[in-house]
């Protein structure tokens, strides 16, 4: 199996600390064939989740915390949308991964924001019924927003008197220098070299702050805008901050500045 070099997302602390902690425990997970605890993650969607789920993943695959071997997709993502149907095709979906074993056994991320208007509806039931078995086999994280409301809570209530030991992880909204991080990375997923890296991530952080509550939208808005005045002519294209500077990219008057 070709292992890939885990890329920590920016920001994030309280989760990555907890995937190093599980990390270094690796080999009692390997030899026992424990499974680790269940996360909680409370982050919005928009805000990097899959990222997120693909470094934990990534993480566990590179210290062997987890076999892989139960089936081809290193790990599934689901999102819930509150239906009785929906759920059971989520389920179906679990265990048809499960190809080379009776069970998948890998990573399950799980968006269950939306059952939370569901509390009272035989799916909120069956929800618990099955993540009480699939923890038993796979590693499950459950994404909720960041600032859970009470039908929210409630839900999280419940699924913590199901699985008691469910980590719940709260993190803290990106500054604007981690966004600028994420606007350079996105850049380079373009296969453009970044010259000046430095001095064009102070530039747009700066860019950043001036928006009101900037999110993880804002820093995509950014690095497109960014793509458009990069230098094509080379065999690998080019992004440079004097260039950015000159055609005021990153400034009032610029072109696209300040839209959504």
């Amino acid at each position: 199996m070709k292992i890939f070099e885990p890329v920590a997302p920016a920001g994030m602390l309280p989760v990555r600390e907890m995937v190093r902690t599980i990390c270094d425990q690796a080999r009692m997970y390997r030899y026992s064939g424990i499974v680790p605890e269940p996360l909680m993650i409370q982050v919005d969607a928009g805000n990097g989740r899959t990222f997120l789920t693909q470094y934990i993943t990534d993480m566990f695959r590179s210290h062997r915390v987890l076999g892989f071997t139960s089936g081809r997709d290193a790990f599934l993502e689901l999102v819930l949308d509150g239906t009785l149907p929906q759920l059971r095709s989520a389920m179906e979906t679990i265990h048809d991964a499960a190809e080379y074993d009776n069970v998948y056994r890998e990573v399950i991320a799980l968006h269950i924001t939306s059952l939370a208007s569901h509390l009272k509806e035989l799916q909120a039931e069956e929800f618990l019924d099955s993540m009480v078995r699939i923890c038993s086999h796979a590693f499950v994280i459950f994404y909720v927003s960041h600032t859970p409301g009470a039908r929210e809570e409630q839900l999280i209530e419940r699924l913590q008197d199901r699985i008691p030991k469910v980590h719940r992880i709260a993190t803290e909204e990106y500054t604007v220098g981690e966004l600028a991080e994420i606007t350079l990375r996105m850049i380079a997923e373009h296969g453009i070299e970044i010259d000046s890296r430095d001095c064009l991530q102070e530039m747009v952080a700066r860019s950043l702050s001036e928006l009101e509550g900037p999110k993880i939208p804002d820093a995509r808005d950014t690095a497109l805008r960014l793509l458009r005045c990069a230098d094509y002519s080379p065999f690998t294209p080019v992004i440079r901050a004097d260039i950015v500077s000159e055609k005021k990219v990153l400034t009032e008057g610029g072109d696209n500045y300040g839209k959504k």
